[in-house]
């Protein structure tokens, strides 16, 4: 690209801390981009040490969970930055519908929105009762509602070949695997402070309950959960599960800062990850970064990182083979 050249990312809320957020902040500060969402959380921005780069927000009347996608796809779809910038970069899951009146354009698939598409059951059995109509309407209307947008992608990358995979089987698009970028010269190995970490947002398809499962059978282990979630969405009644279910030696801890948590990383024993057929796992790779074992169940993109009996174990998505 020309140095010269106007960039925009695309992202679809900045309100909590995750790989695909530090992803499409770290295009923004190496592209010298702009960042174009809706809600953003400026301390999570300073936290993910990203507060140098530029961000607009297209604020949302509401950030419910009952209504923040249906507002995040109108922001998007109706925004039009087409003048301000000469190359846009769509991040995020719901940025498609911002497709047509910016071009040129390509798409960098973290994940499909695939609480509407594989992980539609998934989903619906994890959520509140009041929230479930409202699930399955969306994931009724979500796909016929995209394919008008998607067909003005012009290129996509996918950061795995399983992600890959979901792409064609849903979106019926062929995309390009490039992994996403991770700084593992920030990584270190400290010394064992005699507790396994595992580092998600506190979301269903991340399956925490299996690894509180596993640790309520090793009471003298200790396991620590780092995560984010967003205020007002369906995580919280899933965070409020996990709370119910956590055994004593289980400790879920928020992160304060990047070096707070590459301490974490290198301080623990080994890692645990559970997410149901997870895109890539960019914290997979970080621990593995900081010379800990990890023990992944064998799905998704953990498949592509973790080199079984080498740099971790790949397991079944079960409390006892975990433990």
């Amino acid at each position: 690209m020309d140095k010269g050249m106007r960039i925009a990312v695309f992202y679809d809320f900045l309100d909590q801390m995750g790989g695909g957020e530090r992803m499409a902040l770290q295009l923004c500060r190496h592209l010298n981009a702009d960042l174009i969402t809706t809600v953003v959380d400026k301390e999570k921005i300073r936290r993910m040490g990203f507060d140098d780069v530029k961000i607009i927000s297209m604020p949302l009347p509401s950030g419910r969970a009952l209504f923040k996608y249906p507002s995040v796809i109108a922001r998007f779809a109706l925004c039009d930055y087409s003048r301000q910038y000469d190359f846009f970069i769509l991040a995020g899951r719901f940025t498609i519908f911002a497709a047509p009146r910016h071009k040129p354009n390509i798409y960098i698939c973290a994940d499909i929105a695939r609480e509407f598409y594989d992980l539609r059951d998934f989903y619906n059995g994890r959520i509140g009762i009041a929230l479930r109509p409202v699930h399955m309407l969306g994931a009724f209307l979500f796909g016929p509602t995209l394919q008008p947008f998607l067909k003005h992608v012009q290129e996509i990358v996918s950061i795995s070949e399983s992600n890959r995979e979901k792409i064609k089987k849903y979106y019926g698009r062929d995309s390009v695997v490039v992994n996403p970028p991770v700084d593992c010269a920030r990584n270190f190995c400290g010394e064992n402070g005699g507790y396994w970490l595992s580092v998600n947002r506190f979301y269903p398809m991340k399956r925490i309950e299996l690894q509180l499962e596993a640790f309520r059978q090793m009471p003298d282990k200790k396991l620590i959960v780092s995560g984010d979630y967003a205020e007002g969405d369906h995580s919280i009644g899933y965070m409020e599960k996990l709370q119910r279910l956590r055994p004593s030696n289980v400790e879920f801890r928020f992160a304060d800062n990047q070096a707070e948590l590459l301490a974490l990383y290198a301080g623990c024993e080994g890692f645990v990850a559970t997410s149901k057929e997870e895109a890539f796992g960019m914290a997979v790779v970080e621990a593995m970064a900081s010379g800990k074992p990890v023990v992944a169940v064998n799905e998704g993109g953990f498949m592509e990182t973790v080199l079984h009996g080498e740099t971790g174990l790949l397991v079944n998505a079960d409390p006892d083979e975990i433990a």
